[in-house]
């Protein structure tokens, strides 16, 4: 099955919805205040993973949203409705996959782009869901999109990118 690009704002859209609805349903793993089997939502502002130091925020265990313990958002949150912070883990399952984006910097070359897919296809044998470079006075910015387990497996990637040659700064995309 062959996947074509995707080129315009409303396809990115609906599949960055697509991503956020697939996550919101992915909730095994997550336990609240001691209690597993909770209904929650992932925060887009700081997309958590598991392995990540997490809190539940949210008035009740069924309708939390789950941000990770260092983010700007839950943090300012928190300090205005301290009553609301339920104390969370997300524990990682074999069986499931969380999208994520990442942002690579680099010195454009012959055949940096090759470089990239290898490494994230063939040497670590993840499914790229998505991937957009752009050029500007020789350095190139690659946005990669793809799916990973848990926190672990993200910072693994992320430093086996960053030993490919040019490479100058990988870093997690946040959600705006």
């Amino acid at each position: 099955d062959e996947q074509k690009p995707i080129t315009t704002e409303e396809e990115i859209s609906r599949v960055k919805t697509a991503i956020s609805t697939t996550r919101a349903r992915s909730s095994s793993g997550v336990i609240i205040d001691g209690e597993g089997g909770c209904h929650v939502k992932f925060a887009k502002c700081c997309n958590p993973l598991p392995g990540d130091e997490i809190i539940g925020y949210g008035e009740d265990t069924e309708q939390l949203t789950l941000h990770k313990r260092d983010c700007q958002t839950l943090i300012r949150l928190a300090s205005q409705h301290g009553n609301l912070i339920h104390e969370a883990e997300f524990h990682e399952s074999p069986d499931l996959l969380y999208p994520v984006r990442i942002i690579v910097v680099a010195v454009d070359r012959y055949h940096l782009l090759s470089d990239l897919i290898y490494c994230i296809t063939e040497k670590l044998k993840l499914s790229m869901r998505g991937l957009g470079t752009e050029t500007k006075d020789n350095i190139g910015t690659c946005t990669i999109d793809f799916c990973i387990h848990s926190a672990d497996e993200l910072r693994f990637v992320m430093n086996s990118i960053s030993e490919i040659e040019g490479v100058d700064e990988v870093r997690i995309k946040q959600s705006n």
